[in-house]
C-alpha cells in the first residue's frame, strides 16, 4: 500500500474512532440529564412511589460509582476499545429495557444497566481519543470530546422535556439511535485493526470491587427507606450497618492491596483530596437541584410546567453550568484556581438560597437568574476541580486519579437525590402532619394516612383525597400544596448548605501555594 493510501486508511480509521467515542459519550451525558425531565411521566405511568421514583436516578448512578473506576482498570488490563464496546452493548440493552418497560421493576433494572454501560464508556473514551488521534490534532479532538460532554448535559433536560411531550419511552430511543451505530463502527475497527495490547497481567482487585459495590449499595437503599419503614427497623438498620462495615474494610483492604482499585495514599495531598470532595458536593448539589426543581416545576401543587416547559425552563441553569465548563479551562493561568473555587461555591450557595422562595406563584423572570447562579457555581465545579486534583498526581497515575474523582462524582449525585430526599420526606411529613391532626382521626389512622401522603403512589394518594373528601374534609389537598413548597424550600436550603461546606472545606484545603507535590507520594504501587 503507497504511504497517501495509507495515511488515508489512518486518518479514516480515526474518524471512525473519533465518532463512534464521541457520539457514545454524547448518549450517556445527555441520558443523566434527560431521564430526569421524564422521570414525573414515569412515575404516574407506573404509579411509583416518590421512594422508588428515585431509584430511577439512583439505579443509575450507584452502578456508574461503583464500576468507573473499575472499567477503567479493566481497560488498562484488556484493551481500552474492548471495555467500551462492553459498555455500549450494557448502555444499549438498558435503553432497549427501558424503552419496552412494564413496570417499576423493569426500569429500574434497565437504569441499572445503563449505569453499568455510563462506566465503560465514560471511563475509557478519553484514554482511546488520546492514543488514537494524531498528536497534532489531539488537543483540538479532546476539547471536542469536551465540549460535547458539556453540551449533552447543557441540552439534555430541554431535549428530554421535548421527548417526554411525546412519550417518556422517546428519551430512550433517542439513546438507541446514539449508541447502536456508534457500536457498529466500534465492532468494525475491533475487527479491523489488529489486537490491543493489553497493559500488563496485575491482578484485578475484585475484594475492592466487591467491597466499593458492598459499602454505597446497602448504605444508598438504608438511607433512601429509612424514611418509609422507619431507621430503626431491621430493613434499615441491617443494610446501614453491612454499608458501614463494608466502607471501613474496603479502606483496609485497599490500604494493603499492591494493586488497589482505589488508591488511599492519593489522599495525602491536600489538594487530591480538595478536588475529589468537592467534585462529590458538585454532584450531589446537582442532583439535588435538578432532581427536585423537575419534579416541582411538573407537579400540579408545584409549578404545573409541562414536561418539554420544565425542560426548557432549566436552560439557564444548564446554558451557564456549559459555558463555563467548557470556556474556563481555556483560560490563561487558572492554575492558580482556588479564589475561582472559593467564589464558586459562594455563587452557588447564594443561588441556592434564592431557590429556596420558588413557589407555585412564582414565574420564569423569578427563577432564571438564580439557576444561572447555581449553573455558574457548579460550571466552575466541574472546569476546575478535576485538573486541581490530578495537577498533584504523576502522570503515570492520572487514570486511575481520574477514575477515583469519577467514582466520587457518580456517588454525590447518588448521595444528593438520597439526602434531598430524606429532607424532603422529613419536611413533607412535619408539614401534613399538624393538618391530619385536626382531622379528629385515631392516632393509628392519622399516622397511615400521613405515611399515604408523604410515601404513597399518586393512586394512592389521590384514593386518600377521595376519602377526606367524603368526608366533609377540603384542608388536606390545600395543605399538601402548602407542604409541597415547603419541602421544595427546604430541600434548596440543603443545597445551600452543602455549598456553604464546599466553600469553607475548599477554602481550607486549597490554602497555600498551588505547588506540585506529587514526588512526595509513595512510588510503591
Amino acid at each position: 500500500m503507497s504511504e497517501p493510501v495509507e495515511a488515508e486508511a489512518r486518518s479514516k480509521h480515526t474518524t471512525l474512532i473519533f465518532i463512534a467515542v464521541t457520539a457514545s459519550t454524547a448518549a450517556v451525558t445527555y441520558n443523566s440529564m434527560a431521564v430526569i425531565t421524564a422521570i414525573p411521566a414515569m412515575k404516574a405511568e407506573f404509579d411509583m412511589s416518590l421512594t422508588m421514583a428515585q431509584w430511577i436516578m439512583n439505579g443509575y448512578t450507584l452502578a456508574s460509582a461503583a464500576l468507573v473506576a473499575a472499567m477503567g482498570r479493566f481497560g488498562d488490563l484488556f484493551g481500552q476499545v474492548r471495555v467500551i464496546v462492553l459498555g455500549m452493548v450494557c448502555f444499549l440493552l438498558g435503553s432497549l429495557t427501558a424503552l419496552f418497560a412494564v413496570d417499576t421493576a423493569m426500569a429500574i433494572g434497565a437504569r441499572v444497566l445503563q449505569g453499568v454501560g455510563a462506566a465503560g464508556i465514560l471511563s475509557t473514551s478519553l484514554a482511546i481519543l488520546n492514543n488514537a488521534v494524531p498528536e497534532a490534532k489531539r488537543a483540538a479532538a479532546i476539547s471536542l470530546w469536551g465540549a460535547v460532554i458539556a453540551l449533552g448535559m447543557g441540552l439534555g433536560a430541554a431535549i428530554g422535556g421535548a421527548l417526554t411531550a411525546i412519550n417518556w419511552r422517546a428519551v430512550f430511543a433517542v439513546d438507541v439511535f446514539l449508541v447502536l451505530p456508534s457500536l457498529v463502527l466500534a465492532l468494525r475497527i475491533v475487527l479491523s485493526s489488529p489486537p490491543e495490547t493489553a497493559g500488563g497481567r496485575a491482578p484485578i482487585d475484585f475484594a475492592g470491587l466487591v467491597l466499593l459495590i458492598l459499602f454505597i449499595g446497602p448504605l444508598t437503599f438504608a438511607l433512601t427507606h429509612g424514611q418509609e419503614t422507619g431507621w430503626s427497623a431491621i430493613e434499615t438498620v441491617l443494610p446501614l450497618a453491612v454499608g458501614i462495615a463494608c466502607g471501613v474494610l474496603l479502606v483496609i483492604v485497599e490500604v494493603r492491596s499492591k494493586a488497589p482499585l482505589l488508591r488511599i495514599d492519593f489522599f495525602r495531598r491536600r489538594r487530591y483530596v480538595a478536588g475529589t470532595l468537592g467534585m462529590c458536593l458538585a454532584g450531589m448539589n446537582t442532583a439535588t437541584f435538578v432532581y427536585f426543581y423537575i419534579l416541582f416545576a411538573q407537579s400540579p401543587d408545584g409549578l404545573s410546567y409541562t414536561a418539554i416547559i420544565a425542560g426548557l425552563s432549566l436552560l439557564p441553569f444548564s446554558m451557564a453550568m456549559f459555558v463555563l465548563a467548557v470556556g474556563v479551562p481555556r483560560l490563561p493561568a487558572v492554575a492558580n484556581s482556588t479564589w475561582l473555587i472559593v467564589a464558586g461555591m459562594a455563587v452557588m450557595a447564594i443561588g441556592y438560597w434564592f431557590a429556596h422562595g420558588f413557589s407555585s406563584a412564582s414565574s420564569f423572570d423569578d427563577t432564571w437568574w438564580p439557576m444561572v447562579l447555581i449553573g455558574t457555581g457548579t460550571g466552575l465545579a466541574y472546569a476546575l476541580l478535576p485538573g486541581t486534583a490530578l495537577r498533584v498526581l504523576e502522570e503515570r497515575d492520572s487514570g486511575q486519579g481520574s477514575g477515583v474523582i469519577n467514582t466520587c462524582l457518580y456517588f454525590g449525585l447518588t448521595l444528593g437525590v438520597v439526602v434531598g430526599g430524606i429532607v424532603s420526606a422529613v419536611s413533607l411529613r412535619m408539614s401534613l402532619s399538624a393538618v391530619v391532626a385536626r382531622l379528629g382521626l385515631a392516632p393509628a389512622e392519622e399516622e397511615r394516612l400521613v405515611q399515604v401522603l408523604v410515601h404513597g403512589t399518586p393512586g394512592q394518594i389521590e384514593a386518600a383525597f377521595e376519602r377526606a373528601a367524603a368526608s366533609g374534609s377540603t384542608a388536606l389537598k390545600q395543605a399538601t400544596q402548602t407542604a409541597i413548597e415547603s419541602s421544595f424550600s427546604d430541600v434548596m436550603l440543603l443545597g445551600s448548605a452543602v455549598a456553604l461546606l464546599g466553600l469553607v472545606l475548599m477554602a481550607w484545603l486549597l490554602r497555600g501555594p498551588p505547588t506540585p507535590d506529587a514526588a512526595a507520594l509513595p512510588s510503591g504501587h
